[in-house]
């Protein structure tokens, strides 16, 4: 059977959930050929030089994403796609083409500006009814025009270093306004590893740390990180947002609950946990061990069982009816997160 063809519209980050998703379509037989430029920026994943010709159907500098004659270039070259799939950026707004080829939105956080377009999305003819969100922003999950698609754990997470879990409380993110004055009060009874790291220090980290902590920000939303936490076995206390209800993440099966409230520094003002109540938290973790590994676990198998980028792969397929279950793909699909459970 003909592998499906699929045209990825960037734009690329090395450590970004577009790449993952494409490289997903791949494992699972797909052809991707990708569109856009690639951007290294500071914190990222130092990968090899081989990632500049991964990009196989580049722009024109200044070009403003004239998707329309790529789309012809890659009819050219490989006939019609059976998906174009676009990463949709506030700094391109001009990439959707007049085409009868299936197409899927991949929007990362739902910005206002696309939100705005909703009209011109769904004019697009061969356009699916609901784009999808990666990530769930509240306009993006009130706008009742737009279907919410989680984040999910990237294939690099889905590995065992076999480390000593050796670090208390692991907070990986940019240290600005509170969260400095959180981690330094934390580090005077607690191992505490804080700041914004590169990809291959998040993972060693989280493979060895007890506690991390996911901020839904006072708002409905689950971060890209949660996946990714989760799935490298770390326990995660959390703020409570009802798409974990809506996913199946049940409190103290898969989390901790971490009450939350208006934290301020200066003129800065952020919806986070007191010190003092994050302090209750780490001690409960430390009282209980086997119980805080046991929940760790639990969301880890559930993550790898059902959120992870193969999955969301699966999911577009579908929606766009290019999901056959008697073919090879659904095979490979299987094979793939099988080794996941």
């Amino acid at each position: 059977m003909k592998p499906l063809t699929i045209l990825a519209v960037g734009p690329y980050w090395p450590a970004g959930s577009f790449r993952y998703l494409t490289e997903a379509f791949e494992h699972i037989g797909a052809k991707v050929y990708r569109v856009g430029p690639i951007f290294i920026r500071h914190g990222d994943i130092d990968w090899p030089e081989d990632i500049f010709p991964y990009i196989n159907l580049r722009l024109n500098p200044g070009s403003r994403w004239e998707v329309p004659n790529y789309v012809d270039l890659c009819k050219a070259q490989i006939g019609a796609p059976d998906l174009i799939i676009y990463h949709e950026e506030t700094y391109h707004n001009d990439i959707i083409p007049k085409t009868d080829i299936p197409s899927i939105l991949w929007s990362f956080d739902g910005w206002e500006q696309n939100f705005n377009r909703i009209d011109a999305f769904q004019a697009t003819k061969g356009f699916i009814n609901h784009p999808f969100g990666v990530r769930a922003q509240p306009r993006l999950v009130q706008d009742s025009r737009w279907s919410y698609m989680p984040g999910a754990a990237a294939p690099w997470v889905h590995r065992d270093l076999g480390l000593t879990r050796d670090v208390d409380f692991v907070l990986l993110a940019t240290m600005y306004g509170y969260r400095q004055d959180l981690c330094s009060g934390l580090s005077g009874n607690f191992t505490v590893e804080s700041g914004f790291r590169k990809t291959e220090e998040f993972v060693e980290l989280h493979n060895r740390g007890l506690l991390t902590y996911h901020n839904c920000n006072g708002q409905e939303e689950i971060k890209v990180r949660f996946f990714e936490a989760a799935a490298m076995g770390i326990c995660i206390a959390s703020d409570h947002t009802y798409l974990f209800d809506r996913l199946g993440f049940k409190l103290w099966e898969h989390y901790i609950p971490c009450p939350v409230d208006v934290q301020s520094k200066g003129d800065w003002h952020e919806i986070w946990p007191s010190q003092a109540t994050m302090g209750m938290v780490m001690e409960w973790v430390k009282d209980h061990p086997t119980d805080a590994r046991q929940i760790a676990k639990n969301c880890q198998r559930k993550v790898l069982n059902q959120e992870t980028y193969y999955h969301r792969a699966r999911e577009m397929l579908q929606s766009v009816g290019l999901w056959n279950e008697d073919n090879e793909t659904v095979e490979l699909f299987w094979q793939l997160t099988r080794k996941l459970t």
